[in-house]
């Protein structure tokens, strides 16, 4: 077959054309399937996928297939676009909607201000009002409503540790989330990967300037993640009034098994949280 222009083939006398097809033995022993058998490999690889979860987003999901377990998602963003509460969410929808056990490690912000976020996020009331003493009814009613919601989830919450970054550990989790992961120090990256391969699913955050080179992401975090996404809030760029408030895009910037492409959200700002857009 050495030099033959395939596209000769068809020209050959029939006698003379090469054995294109192989046997079944033959394809086995050169580790090959014939073509007539990739729909039972197929069917097989669906059978043996990991756990599938949703995001809560439909659009998200139907670009991504969802959670999956073994997967590494980089959540990227400017200062100021949610990349925290987009995480936190993501957190809470795992535990609640797959059921799934689940850690959420902040490598910033204290316990208290990561819990207060979950609560005034789940009982839909202002980050603000949880501080007061006063809470109307409706407001007392929701926050009640939410401590027994959480109450019933396996979402576990980690502050900064002192004189030590979170690191990936061994135990029960199926989901990890690391918020500022850039502060656990770059040498966890291939680590990250090590335990995602052993079924975990880890999320981690970082700042876009830690993953973009010159508007391109950067080739060894493309090596690490499964999915990559940008958060972009066109009404947090202070560059004046703007076209679209209460909305958010999140770009895909590497996607393993599907497209790149822009997904609308809505943010609900005074809640700390993102919402599948309508």
């Amino acid at each position: 077959m050495k030099g033959l222009d395939c596209r000769r083939l068809t020209n050959l006398p029939l006698q003379r054309q090469p054995a294109l097809i192989l046997s079944d033995a033959a394809a086995m022993l050169l580790g090959m399937i014939p073509a007539r058998q990739a729909l039972g490999v197929v069917n097989d690889w669906k059978r043996d996928l990991a756990p599938v979860a949703s995001t809560g987003f439909p659009l998200l999901d139907r670009c991504t297939g969802g959670f999956e377990l073994g997967q590494v998602w980089v959540l990227t963003s400017r200062p100021g676009h949610g990349r925290s509460s987009f995480a936190l969410g993501l957190a809470l929808k795992a535990a609640s909607g797959a059921r799934w056990s689940t850690d959420f490690v902040s490598a910033r912000d204290r316990l208290d201000v990561v819990s207060a976020r979950l609560l005034a996020t789940t009982a839909r009331v202002p980050l603000h009002r949880l501080r007061h003493e006063d809470t109307s009814n409706e407001e007392a009613s929701r926050i009640a409503a939410a401590v027994r919601e959480l109450a019933n989830v396996d979402l576990n919450l980690e502050g900064p540790r002192e004189g030590a970054s979170p690191e990936p550990t061994e135990g029960h989790a199926d989901v990890t989330v690391i918020d500022d992961f850039h502060l656990t120090g770059y040498e966890s990256l291939r680590m990250v990967r090590d335990h995602a391969t052993r079924g975990r699913l880890f999320i981690v955050t970082v700042p876009r300037h830690l993953v973009l080179i010159d508007g391109e992401l950067d080739p060894g975090w493309t090596e690490i993640s499964d999915i990559t996404v940008d958060i972009e809030r066109p009404d947090a760029t202070g560059a004046g009034e703007s076209p679209r408030p209460g909305e958010a895009d999140l770009r895909i910037l590497h996607n393993r098994l599907g497209p790149q492409t822009t997904v609308p959200l809505a943010f609900q700002g005074q809640w700390s949280r993102f919402t599948p857009i309508h």
